[in-house]
């Protein structure tokens, strides 16, 4: 977890989303990294991951989450808000992933970031089994012909990809 922070390159103040939060450990990670002057929006599809994430009593700074019921369809993030949009092992089940992408790209601000930590193919101790999984490459080509830029990639993580990309420049 440590090297994730570290690689998304967050500062205090920033607002980022964590899409998939479930029971709020990478929330609350994010919390503490963004401090009191940042925001981090919490987004699941399920209430009650996001009512037991803020029982949580090891959040940092509480104060700086706002929980989002999102539909399966549509992150409900306000327009050109975020620095950044982690993901973490919850790219792979999303359907209409090219539709629901430029939904998460009008959230982010110019210069915005998506990360994607997901799951690496083949049979792996931990993880959905092989057929659930989402290639890399498949991920680095749907975004690059949506525009986006993959700016950097770890393969320090032992059983997932880890990709970072910016959002695309739109004229207008």
């Amino acid at each position: 977890p440590e090297v994730v922070m570290r690689m998304l390159g967050l500062a205090q103040g920033d607002v980022v989303a964590d899409l998939g939060s479930g029971t709020g450990y990478v929330t609350r990670l994010l919390s503490g990294v963004v401090g009191a002057e940042g925001l981090v929006y919490a987004v699941d599809i399920e209430q009650a991951m996001l009512d037991h994430l803020m029982e949580r009593d090891d959040i940092g700074f509480p104060g700086n989450i706002v929980t989002v019921l999102a539909d399966p369809d549509n992150p409900k993030l306000p327009e050109a808000k975020l620095d950044l949009i982690f993901t973490g092992n919850t790219w792979h089940p999303i359907d209409g992933r090219l539709e629901y992408l430029d939904r998460l790209e009008r959230a982010l601000k110019p210069y915005g970031r998506l990360a994607i930590v997901d799951w690496r193919e083949g049979e792996l101790p931990e993880g959905p089994p092989p057929g659930h999984k989402l290639p890399r490459d498949t991920v680095v080509r749907e975004l690059r012909e949506r525009g986006w830029t993959l700016t950097s990639e770890s393969v320090g993580l032992p059983y997932q990809y880890f990709l970072i990309f910016e959002v695309p420049r739109r004229a207008g």
